[in-house]
């Protein structure tokens, strides 16, 4: 299952990507994050260790992950080692007019299904849902950022 959401935001793709790579700061736009680190040293690259909990229809879901995918300013994609969900999430983004496209894809490797006792569906539908909600509060986050560093 995959479920993937896009906005433009208004800013450039350095300034979006430094802030969604930063692993720390998704309790801050992603309402299903509770904690999210990263364990090991350094920049964030491929093979960087994150241990994340999430929170799922009221669950809540330690992770331990390692990013398999990154680009500078482009794009970060991390798999789940441990947890629950066999996951894979990708945060990319695209210089567009008007600023940042930012698309933000979640795949579930096999349907966790009796876990949470939803049919995919109703599962993809529900995450469908909170992408966007977090997606929108990125956005207004950055952009609000943004425009109080730009005045006098």
């Amino acid at each position: 299952m995959k479920v993937e959401y896009k906005t433009v935001i208004n800013r450039v793709p350095g300034e979006v990507f430094a802030y969604v790579s930063c692993y720390k700061n998704d309790p801050i736009w992603l309402g299903t994050i509770l904690e999210s680190e990263q364990t090991s040293e350094g920049p964030p690259g491929v093979g960087t260790r994150l241990r994340r909990v999430g929170r799922l229809l009221g669950r809540p879901i330690p992770t331990t992950a390692e990013i398999i995918e990154f680009v500078p300013d482009l794009k970060s994609c991390f798999k789940s080692l441990s947890g629950p969900l066999p996951l894979v999430e990708t945060r990319c983004c695209e210089l567009v007019r008007g600023g940042t496209c930012f698309t933000y894809s979640i795949s579930i490797d096999g349907y966790p299904g009796r876990l949470f006792r939803l049919s995919e569906s109703s599962l993809a539908h529900f995450i469908q849902h909170q992408l966007e909600a977090d997606l929108n509060n990125l956005k207004e986050l950055l952009e609000t950022c943004f425009e109080a560093k730009t005045r006098p």
